[in-house]
This record gives structure tokens, sequence and C-alpha cells, in this order.
């Protein structure tokens, strides 16, 4: 159900999505396209996705552990900070496309959702397989469909602007649309196809400015990291601070994961950003007790061994016993594990690890309210391939659901006034 083509290279579309991606099947999926049926006929389509990979949605399928924390509960204005200086730009977007309204689209196509302690709105399945199917069966519902192995590798503006088109070369076929809606992503998990390849296309084809792209949300290597043997333990709330000489220090509070190599978990991922290399990591197990509470509780009950440390201070047995190791028969050593567990930081896992990519296309070159290039009429930016990104905890995802809204229903809106 694929138009033909003109000739034997170009095929004509009123919209192209590239990437079928989080944010371009959400686009694709939006309610918005319901008020402009295409007509489809004969064969024609009107609507494409165009996809590099030979799937779609395998980050997503990836995401929350491959439970997919589709977004974060609470009033949408709460959600803001989570994406610093971002979240001022992509306020009404956020507002007006909240996490109601992506939850209220999964529950209409029958997926039940929940909300856990820490405010992750999950699918009850659990699976995130049922959160692509319903994107996917509602982007067909709008009539897309998804082309597979077509990398985007140029995009040429055509026409006036009354009668603007853009030009898309894969290499092995060339389309033209009215309008073109970027979803490719960043760098993050480059193994799945999201490499960041299309950030180099858009600087070269319309001279975008693109930020320093860094792996953000990435756990995070130290030098004598100890706990190898600790692997799939995870602590339900520490506080991890982050010292640089000069600079002021960042902190953070939640869960905590260890890995064979490094620190992970949502409060290491979070905090992750701040993780250069030199910088100091310090880690309190026993969050608010303070080292002086602690202290005097080692003394006054005069906890040596991990079986008492571990029912002394809540902690798992292996973890604690690990720590009364590494004190060496010292009360004041162990309060300061216990408290302040500090390490040198070498570095992160890199784009490898990462769940988003910090950096992308400048804010400034996009209208907030539609997600339009400012200077190329017809042309669209969603998701990660914006320089946005938000905490651990469902704010990935809702970033590229409001994107993908704002910038769907503005496209309705120019195309079927």
């Amino acid at each position: 159900m694929e138009k033909k083509a003109d000739n034997d290279r170009i095929e004509k579309y009123d919209v192209i999505i590239v990437g079928a991606g989080a944010a371009g099947l959400m686009c694709a999926a939006s309610p918005a396209w319901e008020q402009a049926k295409p007509a489809i006929g004969d064969g024609e389509v009107s609507r494409l996705i165009l996809e590099r990979g030979d799937r779609p949605g395998i980050k997503l399928l990836m995401s929350g552990g491959g439970h997919c924390n589709i977004t974060h509960d609470g009033p949408a204005r709460d959600l803001l900070p989570a994406y610093g200086k971002a979240g001022r730009t992509l306020r009404g977007a956020i507002i007006k496309y909240s996490n109601k309204d992506s939850e209220a689209f999964l529950k209409r196509a029958g997926v039940p959702l929940y909300s856990d302690a820490a405010g992750r709105v999950l699918p009850v399945s659990m699976k995130a397989a049922d959160v692509l199917d319903a994107y996917l069966e509602a982007a067909g519902r709008n009539g897309f469909r998804v082309r597979y192995g077509q990398m985007v590798r140029s995009i040429e503006e055509r026409g006036s602007d009354e009668e603007r088109e853009y030009l898309l070369d894969t290499g092995s076929k060339t389309y033209l649309c009215k309008t073109v809606i970027i979803a490719t992503g960043g760098c993050s998990y480059p193994k799945t196809g999201s490499d960041g390849a299309m950030f180099g296309t858009l600087e070269r084809c319309f001279g975008l400015e693109v930020t320093s792209l860094m792996p953000g949300l990435v756990p995070v290597i130290t030098e004598e990291y100890p706990y190898g043997d600790l692997a799939g333990i995870t602590l339900q709330h520490v506080r991890i601070s982050i010292h640089r000489d000069g600079e002021k220090s960042v902190h953070r509070e939640g869960a905590l994961l260890f890995t064979h190599c490094a620190f992970s978990g949502p409060c290491a991922l979070d905090i992750s950003g701040y993780a250069a290399s030199g910088s100091r990591i310090a880690i309190d197990y026993i969050h608010p007790v303070t080292f002086d509470e602690a202290y005097a509780k080692i003394r006054e009950k005069r906890i040596r061994s991990g079986k008492e440390v571990a029912e002394a201070f809540s902690l798992p047995r292996r973890l604690a016993a690990l720590l009364a190791e590494r004190a060496a028969d010292s009360p004041k050593r162990l309060a300061h594990l216990l408290t302040e567990d500090t390490f040198t930081v070498t570095g992160t896992e890199g784009f490898k690890s990462a769940m988003v990519t910090k950096g992308g296309v400048g804010l400034q070159q996009i209208v907030p309210s539609s997600m339009e290039l400012k200077d190329r009429p017809g042309v669209y930016l969603i998701g990660e391939v914006l320089d946005a990104d938000g905490a651990s905890g469902g704010y990935n995802l809702q970033m590229c659901w409001s994107t993908a809204q704002a910038a769907a229903n503005a496209v309705v809106s120019h195309l079927h006034p």
C-alpha cells in the first residue's frame, strides 16, 4: 500500500517522518491525524515513516528494563524542573500535551497503566511491547506506513515559500514531501541505529547549530570499584554527591544499583551528567542518618560484623559484610563508609550504555509551540534530536510525546486548515 513512484526514483508524500523510534511513532499515532484522514485508494499512501533499521521502536522496547516507563505521575508543571533550562522552552508543549494526555492515549488503546511509589508510570503488563503495538496500530489507522532500510543521507529544499517541498535522498530511493518531521533520536545505544548520524546531515543541509553531544543517564565508573561481587543488588534510597574542585557540589537522592563495574540505578544515572573524570563521588548509604549519629550507634552497640551492620542500618547483608571488611574494625572508618563512601570518577560507560543524549539541535532554532524550524517552514524536529533531556523516571519519553503531539497538531492545522 505504498505510493507508486512518479518515476524510477522519486516518490511523493504529504508527510514523511524520519525515524520509527519513540518520538516518530508517537507523532504518527497522534489523534491529531484523525481530524484529517488521508485519501487512501488505488494503492496510494500520503504519509510515510522512513526507518534506517529493520524494526520499529527498538529503544522503546528497551526502556525501563523492557517495562517501558512511559511518563511520570503528578501535575505537568511539576515535571518541568526535570528538564533543566530546556523545561522553560518546552513548557507550553509539556503542559498542553501532558503526562495525563499520554496516559489517556494508551488507556484508550487498551494499555492499562499504573504509577509506582517513585511516580513512574508503567503498563500493568510490564511489557514495553504492548506500548509499541499501541503506537504502531494507531499510526497505521492514521494512514502511515513504515519503510525500513532507509537512512536519510541528505535533505534538499525546493520551491518557494508558498510551494516549498523537501527532497530526501536515502541512496537507494528519493522522496519528495511537503512536510518532514525529524525524529531520529540522539547517539545513545548506537547498536540500535541511534548513532547521531542525522546531526551531521542537519548541520550540512540546513546549517543548524548542534550543541556538544554527551552520554546522559549512564552508569558511573570509578577508580578501585569494590562492588563487582554485588552486581544486581539495589538500595532503594541513597544520597550521591559529586564534588569538583572550584565548583558547587551536586546532590541526588534515589535508588542505587551495583553492577559488575559501575554505579547505576536512577540516582547514579541522574548525576552522571556531572561525573567528569577526576571528580569525587560520595555515597551515603543510610541517608538521612548523619555521620555523628552512625558513629554514636556503632560505638554504643559495638557494631563490627557485617551481620551487625546489616541489622543496625537495614542494609543488604552482602553489602554490609563488605563495608565491615573495608572498615577493618574501625568504628570511625565504618561510619564514614556508611555516610560518605568516596571514590574518584574515571568516567562513564559512554553512549553504549547511555539512556539519552545530552545535547542536540539548539532549541533557539525552533518554534516551541509547534517544533517547526524557524527558517525552514515544513521541517519539524521532535524528541531526542533536540537539545533537551530529562531525569530518569519517564521524563524523556514524556518529552518525546509532548514534542511529537505539538508537531502533529501543527502539521494538521497547516495542511488541513
